[in-house]
């Protein structure tokens, strides 16, 4: 695509504007950002198994967030072992290779990334993931199909009660 005012620099590789494009170590277009003009955003990660889930999810988060999405467990431990942390989790349960359960298994007990909130989104309820969720700690339970307000307000009480803790770790 063609863009008027930057013609080299139009998009990037993926389709996204070039000038949207940040990168990890928080440089835009591989520029050091400003601290001025840039926001740190927190980083939510999604692990589902399903394509149009996650393309919702990051089309509702992403306005708020930076949303980073995973296929699977295997794919999120993946990108969790590159020294990536996010903010939030938010899975799935249902999902091939390493399934939620698993997966929530080994995030809460790991003393590198059991203080990261996890909320859970499945197709189904019943009371052993409810009871599941509360023996992991999860941070919060939602059923599919889900009110996107309420889902921005899990994320967001998550984020919330994760900075009360940090507070009353360190001060």
């Amino acid at each position: 695509m063609w863009n008027a005012y930057h013609p080299f620099s139009s998009f990037s590789s993926d389709g996204e504007p070039a000038e949207k494009k940040i990168f990890s170590s928080g440089a835009i277009n591989g520029k050091p950002a400003s601290t001025k003009t840039q926001r740190v955003m927190k980083k939510i990660l999604i692990i589902d198994d399903s394509k149009p889930i996650r393309y919702l999810l990051d089309t509702i988060i992403s306005k708020y967030y930076q949303v980073i999405t995973a296929s699977d467990g295997y794919e999120a431990m993946y990108w969790l072992s590159q020294g990536n942390r996010p903010d939030v989790i938010i899975s799935d349960l249902q999902m091939p290779n390493i399934n939620g359960w698993d997966l929530v298994k080994n995030l809460t007990s790991s003393a590198i990334y059991g203080n990261i909130p996890i909320i859970i989104l499945s197709g189904s309820s019943n009371d052993e993931i409810v009871q599941k969720c509360e023996e992991y700690g999860v941070a919060d339970f939602l059923v599919k199909p889900f009110n996107p307000s309420r889902l921005l307000e899990a994320i967001k009480k998550a984020l919330d009660k994760k900075a009360g803790m940090s507070v009353d770790m360190h001060g």
